[in-house]
């Protein structure tokens, strides 16, 4: 199995990635990822024969510092880190390693966290943002419905407007002149059931019509002489009914 170096670029991007909130820690951090880059570059050494310096505390802060760290990056990284220590790893190695990890991890479980927060923004701005236009659909549906149903109303005024421009005046028919001969044929039969004080006054009297030939006659000779319609009214006497009418002056003729 081969062993990879870290170093400094990748040893500064894990303290960027940890450290970016609590800028404080830096510094002891830095010294997890020192102990880890001794026993690195050991490892490598012994593999590779080369002479490779490990990376102090002092050269990881200042290049911490001065980048954005890339957080997939630094968990690759960092996943390898115990694999490329072989028989190097002393137990102060191995309490960096657990801290570098831990902290790690910690950063993954915020990261995921955060992730999932803002996906369940962009779902509530989602749903807001649908809600808002189904309302506003909602309203220019409505408004297109009342705009219809006011031109259909319109509409529907306006030809019945013209239907009753182009229909035509309902035919008035002739109204019979009366003659004198009317005036004989229906004076008597006024005479009896109008009254006697004052010919012009309503009209309500007891009369024995049992014939309704009789009662059509009196109801022709009442509405002739008082332009208003006579009302019979059966009583307990058989053939005799009360007459009534608003008589001359009451009526549209009057007074």
């Amino acid at each position: 199995m081969s062993t990879i170096f870290f170093g400094l670029y990748e040893l500064a991007n894990v303290a960027s990635v940890c450290c970016r909130s609590y800028p404080a820690e830096l510094p002891r951090f830095a010294r997890h990822l020192a102990t880890f880059s001794a026993v690195n570059a050991e490892a490598y050494r012994v593999r590779y024969r080369e002479d490779v310096a490990p990376v102090t505390a002092e050269e990881i802060v200042p290049a911490a510092i001065n980048r954005a760290g890339n957080f997939e990056d630094a968990i690759r990284d960092a996943g390898l880190f115990h694999y490329n220590t072989d028989d190097a790893l002393t137990p102060e190695a191995a309490e960096a390693l657990a801290a570098i990890l831990s902290t790690l991890l910690l950063k993954a479980r915020e990261a995921i966290r955060d992730r999932e927060a803002d996906r369940l923004r962009e779902v509530a701005a989602e749903q807001k943002a649908r809600k808002l236009e189904a309302e506003r659909q909602a309203k220019r549906s409505a408004a297109a419905r009342k705009g219809a149903a006011t031109r259909k109303a319109k509409r529907e005024k306006a030809a019945a407007n013209r239907r009753a421009a182009a229909k035509p005046a309902p035919e008035v028919p002739p109204v019979a002149t009366p003659t004198n001969e009317d005036r004989e044929r229906l004076g008597p039969v006024f005479d009896r059931v109008r009254d006697q004080a004052d010919w012009r006054a309503p009209i309500d009297c007891l009369v024995a019509a049992p014939d309704p030939e009789v009662r059509a006659l009196i109801a022709e000779a009442v509405e002739f002489f008082t332009a208003t319609p006579a009302t019979f009214v059966p009583t307990i006497r058989r053939g005799v009914y009360r007459l009534t009418a608003d008589g001359y002056r009451n009526g549209p003729a009057g007074p």
